[in-house]
């Protein structure tokens, strides 16, 4: 190409012509967003853009380029390589969140031919003091029991677990410096904090008494007081000043309670009755918390002001939020303590009741079942005994399909269930054999004397890859060395998707003796943030970990190491040794992904028409494909149990 150019010489102005010629770009890899040593927080979505010049000037097509982040801890080599998609040389990705202990993050493009190239990516952290008054009692965070005081630094964006114990050293929780309960989830902020439980000589506990009570009978603290009521059992009920003008409807305050204790004789399934009264939208809801776990939000505007309108007191059942049936609760003999938190003033409650759904019988069976050919139709499987209230679990063996494919069951009964397979995207897909391990809902022993429960929730809440993977916080009815955690979504409400996960203190972590959070997962589904999503029930069994016989058949229950990789990996799947090798191929195995380290959500299933031998268990890590097609997963923790022969035994309590 030429150019124009005047040249002023002495006195003249001379017209010349300048050739230019076009700069051909510089071969090579160049990351040019984000910036080298740009700060990243847990759960960001973070946009990425760069190139791939060749030699000849041209740019490398996106199917040419391969991109990675690697996660680092205090290990020289990354704990965590996921891979990237992108579309015209750009993408954006969830950076997750991989604990406290990450150091750095790296973000890299390679090339066939190049040397690859990577950009730092710096956590960003923040310090968190913990403080008690008096000073050197105990907190736990994420489950670790450490005396006050004690600083973290922690990841900005991150969700972290804080329990103030309610009581220790003859001293009873009152507050934490910032309201909240004295268990808590705390999102991490971006500046430096300090958190301080104080602490008050033990007030009153309520006595333990029967399954029905007045409300006037707890124990109430703060702004919840005994107010005198016309319509109320008795003329009295427990609540709060409608005119107090305090709202705790975000923030919910241990201060502001009525605690109550009650009695099981018979183990079983209970539900909480509640008789209550609100006058308007903005008093109509509590927070409840049975025996120090996860608080629920109660609200009854659906019962109240209608048939019943106020002051009158309605008979209802705590729910969970945008949940329509009553909570049910497994809840084992002996003493079960309950609180309703204030949430909204003017919300009261004139008396409650643990209500029996379904006593758990003196004796229980489990049983495995092998399904030979499960296609997309819903299909009734029958069982050989029978229950009054089956736990279902289900892997299947990914044999012959090549698309995702998830195992979904309802209808579960005394003598039968169903089950069929699922492709996210809603593909067909073809037959697979599938192995569902059922017991009766329940803590128990086996025959050999290992310990285990089988237990069934009901949530509306999705974890994903746009969520920040929290799960839900549950309390396990045995106490166990090393649990290894089994589940199943057990219903089919929506349409879309879902699969089981459970993780612990973080969401690579998997479940530990302390702490368990699970929940039903949807990956990189859209879907997952409809508002109108029916609530699913989440079933799920936890064994100690460990090997014996039972009838006959040797069994395996163990956690496996960070080793079972996605269908896209190099080299698919992964394997776990058994610790001794089975007389002979066993017949059976379920398998359920323990933690989450990947951003993109995945589930495993049983790999290969060889995926059990005497000495091994192959598995395989998937993941959906409604947002993108790659299927590419780091490596996961993967959970099996599995058995020589199958198996029906009869179960006792522990």
């Amino acid at each position: 190409m030429a150019k124009l150019r005047w040249v002023f010489l002495g006195l003249s102005l001379v017209l010349i012509f300048v050739a230019c010629q076009k700069t051909s770009p510089k071969p090579g890899i160049t990351i040019s967003s984000p910036a080298d040593g740009s700060s990243i927080e847990a759960n960001q979505i973070v946009s990425f853009a760069g190139t791939v010049i060749a030699s000849d000037g041209s740019k490398l097509a996106d199917e040419e380029q391969s991109w990675e982040l690697r996660y680092y801890s205090a290990k020289a080599e990354p704990e965590v390589v996921e891979k990237l998609e992108v579309s015209s040389g750009q993408g954006s990705f969830n950076s997750g969140d991989f604990g406290d202990d990450l150091e750095k993050v790296e973000l890299c493009l390679s090339a066939s031919g190049f040397e690859t190239t990577c950009i730092n990516l710096v956590p960003k952290k923040v310090t968190y003091r913990f403080e008690t008054s008096p000073s050197g009692l105990s907190l736990e965070w994420n489950g670790e029991s450490r005396t006050t005081p004690f600083e973290v630094k922690v990841l900005v964006g991150a969700e972290r677990e804080l329990s103030a114990p309610v009581q220790q050293n003859d001293l009873e929780f009152v507050s934490w410096n910032d309201a909240g309960l004295s268990t808590r989830k705390l999102t991490i902020g971006k500046e430096n904090k300090t958190l301080t439980a104080t602490y008050e000589e033990r007030a009153p506990t309520a006595s333990c008494a029967g399954l029905a009570q007045e409300a006037e009978s707890g124990v109430v603290f703060g702004d919840m007081k005994v107010l005198t009521s016309v319509t109320a059992s008795g003329g009295k009920a427990v609540g709060s000043d409608e005119n107090s003008s305090v709202d705790y409807s975000e923030n919910p305050d241990a201060r502001h309670r009525v605690d109550y204790c009650m009695k099981v004789a018979t183990p079983g399934i209970y539900r909480i009755k509640t008789w209550v009264a609100g006058e308007s939208v903005g008093a109509d809801s509590f927070l409840v918390q049975l025996n120090q776990g996860d608080a629920y939000t109660y609200s009854f505007a659906d019962i109240v002001r209608t048939a019943n309108p106020f002051p009158n007191f309605t008979e209802d059942y705590v729910k969970g939020l945008n949940v329509a049936d009553p909570l049910e609760f497994s809840l084992s003999a002996g003493e079960q303590r309950l609180s309703f938190y204030l949430r909204e003033d003017g919300a009261q409650l004139d008396k409650l009741e643990l209500e029996l759904v379904k006593a758990t019988p003196d004796a229980g069976f489990l049983e495995t079942i092998s399904i030979a050919s499960v296609t997309t139709d819903w299909q009734q499987v029958s069982l050989t005994q029978s229950y009054e209230s089956p736990i279902v679990i289900c892997t299947a063996q990914r044999e012959n399909n090549n698309l995702p494919a998830v195992v979904r069951v309802q209808k579960a009964s005394k003598a039968s269930f169903e089950l069929k397979l699922q492709n996210p995207s809603g593909n067909a897909l073809v037959a697979e054999s599938v192995y569902c391990l059922v017991a009766e809902q329940g803590v128990w022993q086996l025959p050999d004397g290992r310990k285990f429960e089988a237990q069934l929730y009901e949530t509306a809440q999705v974890d994903g890859a746009l969520s920040n993977w929290a799960g839900q916080k549950l309390g396990y009815e045995n106490s166990y060395a090393k649990p290894v955690v089994f589940g199943q979504i057990m219903s089919a409400n929506n349409a879309v998707w879902g699969s089981f996960w459970s993780r612990g203190e973080s969401k690579s972590d998997s479940p530990s003796a302390q702490f368990v959070r699970m929940g039903l997962q949807m990956g990189e589904d859209p879907a997952q943030e409809a508002s109108n999503r029916q609530a699913e029930q989440i079933a799920y069994m936890v064994f100690e970990a460990g090997a014996g016989t039972v009838a006959g058949s040797a069994y395996e229950v163990a956690l496996g190491a960070s080793a079972i990789a996605g269908v896209d990996n190099a080299e698919p799947g992964g394997s776990y040794n058994f610790g001794s090798s089975f007389a002979s191929v066993p017949q059976f195995a379920v398998a359920s992904q323990a933690g989450m380290n990947g951003g993109d959500g995945s589930w495993a299933s049983l790999a290969g028409v060889d995926a059990l031998s005497q000495a091994a268990i192959k598995l395989i890590g998937d993941e959906d494909q409604v947002a993108d097609s790659e299927r590419w997963h780091p490596e996961e923790r993967v959970s099996y149990l599995v058995f020589e022969k199958g198996v029906s035994v009869a179960l006792t309590r522990p």
